[in-house]
């Protein structure tokens, strides 16, 4: 069976900016969560530069926080402790998250033999 902590979600973020690298480092810091800015590779294996967040509660707050004090920032999971990362496309409205859910949604179709039409 497999280890209940291999199951968990580990969350990363990754700062676009020098102010919100700033702001992270401060705040993670803070609560005692500082982990080294770590080089990972993505499911694509595009490396980032990233923090490891413990806890999403974290995360959540600076999305709240993000047009107060200009932060502009992506988050990262992946499920057990190693293996690649993912975009967490709920939480980044980037072009290229909306890109890959919609490139999704078109495999999904294409699978089920309905017509596809792009605009």
């Amino acid at each position: 069976m497999e280890n209940k902590k291999n199951r968990a979600y580990q969350w990363f973020i990754e700062p676009k900016t020098a102010h919100t690298n700033e702001v992270i480092v401060k705040n993670l810091a803070a609560v005692g969560d500082l982990d080294i800015n770590q080089g990972m590779e993505d499911n694509l294996g595009i490396p980032h530069r990233v923090y490891r967040v413990e806890r999403h509660s974290f995360i959540t707050e600076l999305r709240k926080a993000k047009a107060k004090f200009n932060l502009d920032f992506y988050v990262y999971s992946r499920r057990g402790g190693n293996g690649p990362i993912w975009l967490w496309t709920l939480d980044n409205k980037s072009k290229l998250g909306i890109r890959r859910v919609e490139m999704a949604t078109v495999f999904c179709k294409i699978r089920k033999g309905k017509r596809v039409v792009e605009s």
